[in-house]
Formats: structure tokens, sequence, C-alpha cells
């Protein structure tokens, strides 16, 4: 089988998840995704957000300021498993 999981392949490279929709889930589930997301991903921050209801909530100015993925940090962040999840490292410009 040759499928390929985007949906895991974008969480394992994202800088950042927003968890949509958790006012309409269990609290029990919403612990099940987020540690689903975690085990995928364990240093990008998670943003519970609900959209719908209150896309006031969601931090647009800062997702919209971030610089993207970078493939250094990531192998920087490879290269140090015994760290811990940490806070993305500042990006450079080029």
């Amino acid at each position: 089988d040759c499928a390929v999981n985007e949906s895991a392949q974008q969480v394992a490279f994202a800088d950042r998840v927003l968890l949509n929709k958790v006012d309409v889930v269990a609290s029990d589930a919403l612990a099940a995704v987020d540690a689903e997301i975690r085990s995928i991903n364990a240093v990008c921050p998670v943003v519970r957000c609900s959209l719908s209801q209150r896309p006031h909530e969601v931090p647009l100015a800062e997702l919209l300021g971030m610089e993207g993925f970078s493939l250094d940090r990531v192998l920087l962040d490879l290269a140090e498993p015994d760290a811990g999840p940490v806070e993305p490292r500042a990006k450079r410009r080029r």
C-alpha cells in the first residue's frame, strides 16, 4: 500500500495547529485528538478554537505574521531528542 496520510504529514510539518470546533465535542474526545496531534508533532502550539462561534478569539495577527516552515529548525529539533518539546526557534529571513 503506497497511500500517504496527508493529514498526518501536514500536522508533522506544522508550525501551529488550529483545532477547530472544540465547542461541539466531549472533553475526552478533545483530549484524545490533542494527544494524537502531540504524538505526531510535539513542538507546535495547538490553538483550540470555535471559528463559527468565537472567531474573534483566534489570534489572526499572530498567525498571519508568523514565518513558515523551517527545515533547519526541524532538523535541529530532531537532533536534540532528550530536550523534550520546545518552542519553535526564531527563524531568520534570507
